[in-house]
């Protein structure tokens, strides 16, 4: 995962679990790509793990995709303000 200047996110790697963030179709992505569903919202903190991928934008929104150690499942994203 790379946060970029402006804020936007790539995800690249293994994906099997939805942790790139690109939906559930995505196994593998060779390169970065832009994660399409957060194109419009600046992410200042990040934390990534084998299966999961967590970020938190500058109005405190958190975001979630991957397997997730809640039990909510593979490829699911979830988001809420905090």
């Amino acid at each position: 995962m790379a946060i970029v200047d402006s804020g936007k996110v790539y995800t690249f790697g293994d994906g099997q679990n939805g942790q790139l963030g690109q939906g559930t179709n995505v196994i593998e992505s060779p390169r970065p790509a832009l994660v399409g569903s957060l194109k419009d919202i600046k992410i200042k903190y990040s934390a990534c793990g084998e299966n999961f991928t967590a970020l938190i934008s500058g109005m405190a929104t958190e975001w979630v995709a991957g397997y997730l150690f809640t039990g909510m499942g593979s490829g699911i994203s979830i988001h809420r303000n905090g």
